[in-house]
């Protein structure tokens, strides 16, 4: 009888350091993996936020719209990070340049004309990089303007002719 309960005490005993041992790992499992999803966090916050101005204006539509928008993003962010940020529905496709916004509140490059189409400025300046590789940092402002590009173009030429003129005479 003395053997059957020692017997049972070792089994309880056993059981009872197997269940702590297992709760002690499963423990430190996810105290680890807590950690390691922490990190990513702190690594933003130690970026920091930077606040961006966004203008969406279309002047090539009849009765032309034109909304801002103030935009938080992560320092380091693109002209295409503050688009998504913003909310604005949009719509893109990829290019040899980078990525080309196509559509922005459904308002689609070519509806309004065979020449028409979105272009971004950073500070009042065209960009001549693509929105995802143009970064911005704090208090920059994005214009996303909707063009005629066939005005803008006989416009330019001419332009150019008249300095060309002029530097010639």
């Amino acid at each position: 009888m003395k053997a059957t309960n020692m017997n049972y005490l070792k089994k309880s005993a056993f059981r009872l350091v197997l269940a702590i041992s297992l709760a002690l790992a499963m423990g430190l499992s996810v105290t680890a993996c807590a950690k390691e999803t922490a990190q990513p966090a702190a690594e933003e916050q130690t970026q920091g936020a930077i606040e961006i101005t966004m203008t969406v204006k279309a002047p090539a539509v009849p009765g032309g719209t034109e909304q801002e928008y103030t935009v938080e993003v992560p320092s380091g962010s693109t002209v295409l990070d503050v688009l998504k940020a913003s909310g604005v529905v949009y719509a893109s496709e990829e290019s040899t340049y980078g990525t080309l916004v196509t559509s922005i509140k459904d308002i689609k490059q070519g509806d309004h004309g065979e020449m028409t189409g979105w272009v971004f400025y950073i500070n009042g300046t065209f960009s001549p990089t693509g929105a995802d590789s143009t970064t911005v940092q704090e208090g920059d402002t994005i214009l996303w303007e909707f063009q005629d590009f066939s005005e803008a173009a006989a416009g330019d030429v001419a332009a150019d002719t008249t300095a060309d003129t002029a530097k010639a005479a």
